[in-house]
Parts: C-alpha cells; sequence; structure tokens
C-alpha cells in the first residue's frame, strides 16, 4: 500500500523566496512563550593531564530555572569542575510523549556561549519545527578537523567527516518539493547534525548534534593524532568499506521500507517503488 501525502496546515510555506528562507535560517532562538529552562553541566577531574582518546565524565550538575537570563546567570558563575554546559527550553504543559524541547544553547567552561539551535521538536508553527540549514558563520568546525564528542558519560576524539547541511544545500531541497504538490519539505532537528567518524573506516561513524562537539582540550598525543590525521582519506578508500559491499543485499531489503517524520507526530511508511520516486530528491 502506497501512502500519498497530502498537504496539511502544519506543513512548511512552500512559496517562500530565498531570501525568507535564509532568514528563518538565521533567526536567534525565540524566548516569548511558556518555557523553563534547564542547565545540565558535564562535570570532571581538573587534574587530567594525557586523558585521550576517551575519558570519563562525572556525575552531571542539573538545574531549573523559570527565565532564560537566570538560567544563564547560573552557567556564567565560575565552576572548577565544569566540563561544558548547556541550556534547554522545555514547553510547560505540554506532553513529553515525542520530546517538546524547544531551543538549545552550549557553553564552554567559562560560561562563554559557543553555539546554539533553533529548531524545536515537533511542536509549534511549521517553521518552528523546521531546519532550514546551517548559516556559514555558524559552521564552527571544517571536514578533517578533529574533536571532541561530548556524550553523557564520556568525551571521546573524532575526526570530523562532513558539514552540517548548509543553508544553500537544504534550500536545494526545498525547491525540489516546490514541484510537488503531494511532498512538504521534511527536514526536521534532527537533520542539524554532522556526521564524525571514530576510526579509519565508515563503519565507526555517527550523527551527532552541534551541541555536542567541542575543540580539543588536552594535547593529543603524537601517535593518536598522526593515525587520525589520515581516517577521512583511508574512509573514502573503498578498500576500506568492503563490510558495506558484503552486507549490500541486507542494505538493499532495508531500503525497501523507509520511515519519513513529515514535519508532525505522524509518520508514513512507503514502499519500494515510492522510496525510488524519492531518489529524485537526492542533492
Amino acid at each position: 500500500m502506497i501512502h500519498v501525502f497530502k498537504r496539511k496546515k502544519r506543513d512548511l510555506n512552500l512559496n517562500l523566496s530565498f531570501e525568507e528562507f535564509e532568514a528563518l535560517a538565521n533567526r536567534e532562538p525565540k524566548l516569548k512563550g511558556s518555557w523553563i529552562y534547564r542547565v545540565t553541566q558535564a562535570t570532571y577531574h581538573k587534574d587530567m593531564k594525557y586523558p585521550y582518546p576517551k575519558f570519563e565524565l562525572d556525575y552531571p550538575r542539573e538545574c531549573y530555572f523559570k527565565t532564560f537570563q537566570s538560567a544563564e546567570k547560573f552557567v556564567k558563575k565560575p565552576k572548577d569542575d565544569v566540563y561544558c554546559s548547556w541550556i534547554t527550553q522545555i514547553h510547560c504543559g505540554q506532553s513529553s510523549e515525542y520530546g517538546k524541547n524547544g531551543a538549545e544553547w552550549l557553553y564552554d567552561q567559562n560560561g562563554e556561549l559557543l553555539d546554539f539551535t533553533i529548531t524545536q521538536e515537533l511542536f509549534g508553527k511549521p517553521e518552528d519545527f523546521t531546519f532550514f540549514g546551517r548559516p556559514k558563520s555558524r559552521q564552527r568546525f571544517k571536514v578533517g578537523d578533529i574533536v571532541e564528542v561530548v556524550g553523557p558519560k564520556y568525551v571521546r576524539l573524532a575526526v570530523y567527516n562532513s558539514q552540517i547541511p548548509e543553508v544553500e544545500h537544504c534550500w536545494k531541497i526545498y525547491k525540489k518539493c516546490q514541484k510537488r504538490d503531494d511532498w512538504p519539505y521534511f527536514l526536521d532537528s534532527s537533520d542539524d547534525c554532522a556526521v564524525v567518524i571514530e576510526g579509519p573506516n565508515y563503519y565507526c561513524h555517527d550523527h551527532v548534534s552541534p551541541l555536542q562537539l567541542l575543540k580539543p582540550r588536552y594535547p593529543i598525543p603524537e601517535d593518536i593524532l598522526a593515525d587520525m590525521l589520515t581516517w577521512n582519506e583511508r574512509c573514502n578508500n573503498e578498500e576500506e568499506c568492503e563490510w558495506l559491499n558484503a552486507q549490500e543485499p541486507e542494505r538493499e531489503e532495508r531500503r525497501k521500507e523507509i520511515t519519513i517524520h513529515t514535519n508532525h507526530t505522524n509518520h508514513a511508511i512507503i514502499s519500494n517503488e515510492l522510496s525510488q520516486k524519492m531518489s529524485k530528491f537526492a542533492v
């Protein structure tokens, strides 16, 4: 059975100009609305000298505030054990079944703002939960950079393998959606991510939020550094990806059923016939 998309009021307007599209990508997080603010601080032992390629964090510190200003004031207070901090908007009075977070901000150990996201999760107006691409001015890393990936329990080194989709890339997808009456523009908060690799092939890749990425804080041992600087090239080498070829029949079976997120709480399962049509959206 093939499910055909029908335009709904919650779908994004497909009559935007590039200037309007770019302005939505460049906008600041909005603070108006029924929000509370959660501060999460990753903590660590400051006396570490050579912790790479991976080290463990202490238990996180978590606090809640009624305003963004009070949350940020707390983040900016000096604390010796803070590795980095996040402030997350949480919408009051909404079900948490599908996730109801709003904007999020990343701060370094000194409370200096490093980055933020503006795309909400599955609620609000269409422009609130739609991803329009990352402006070039907010691309903090370039392909080949060595980065720290900060997780709930560990910080690990990785190589930046692919940029977060830029505005121009997302605009091309939007333009193709404009030509289809049955296909909404479908990029959302999950598309605001970068690809990193933690080894010399794509088997070791991960899709991570830009708010998980930091510059390495400690000296990287020379042997680790020399090896990591070759990972992107080796990842692009077909010989390093033989495991992909071996799994091709399995991967083809998985392609027959693809789940498409339609920017609202409903999901649609499309058949292999429709997935072939979807290839027209490849950029």
